[in-house]
C-alpha cells in the first residue's frame, strides 16, 4: 500500500519520528506549516511535561533541523495514547546489549507487518507488505524501496545506522 508523501513545505523539519507515527496510526498528514503547528501542539498534550523548546517556532534555519523531533519514550506514550487505533509491541535493541544496524535488522522482518524504528538520530517508519522484497521506509526524504538500500548504504546511510529500538505496529479494525 503506498502511503501519502510528506509535502515538500514540512521536508526541513527534522520530525521523522512524528511522521513515522502518522504513517502508523493512519493521523491526517499536515500539508503546510500551520497544520504542521497543529499536529505539535497536539503531539504535546499527549507527551506532557514541559514544553518543548526544540518544537517552538524559530526563523533560523538551524532550528529546523530539530522541530518535531521525538524520542523512544515519547513514541511509546503517544501509540498508548493511540491504543484504540493500534496496538504496539516495543523491542528495546540497545538495552538488551545487542548490537544491530539497520540493514541486519531488515533481515528479521516478517510479513505483512508495519515497524517505527528509532535509530541514534532519526526514526522512520518501515512497512512489509505480503512479500518481503516489497518493502518500503518512509521518512522525510520520501519512501525508498528495497532497490534504493544499496544508496543508502553509503558512508553516513541509513543502513549503517545502530537501531536502539523497534515498534512493531498493528492497527485495530474499526468496529
Amino acid at each position: 500500500m503506498r502511503r501519502i508523501q510528506c509535502p515538500k513545505v514540512l521536508r526541513k523539519y527534522g520530525f521523522c519520528g512524528l511522521l513515522a507515527l502518522i504513517y502508523a496510526l493512519g493521523l491526517a498528514m499536515p500539508t503546510s506549516e500551520a497544520a504542521f503547528d497543529a499536529l505539535l501542539d497536539d503531539m504535546q498534550k499527549i507527551i506532557g511535561g514541559r514544553p518543548k523548546k526544540k518544537w517552538q517556532r524559530n526563523s533560523t534555519p538551524a532550528s529546523h533541523k530539530h522541530r518535531g523531533g521525538i524520542t523512544c519514550s515519547e513514541t511509546r506514550r503517544v501509540l498508548a495514547h493511540y491504543s484504540a487505533r493500534c496496538k504496539y509491541d516495543e523491542l528495546s535493541v540497545k538495552a538488551s546489549g545487542v548490537t544491530m544496524n539497520f540493514s541486519a535488522w531488515l533481515k528479521t522482518v516478517k510479513a505483512n507487518t508495519t515497524y517505527i524504528v528509532h535509530t541514534g538520530k532519526h526514526a522512520v517508519f518501515v512497512d512489509v507488505p505480503r512479500v518481503r522484497a516489497r518493502l518500503r521506509v518512509y521518512d522525510q526524504g520520501g519512501a525508498r524501496s528495497a532497490g534504493d538500500m544499496a544508496r543508502l548504504k553509503r558512508a553516513g546511510g541509513l543502513t549503517l545506522k545502530k537501531v536502539h529500538s523497534v515498534f512493531t505496529v498493528a492497527r485495530v479494525a474499526a468496529a
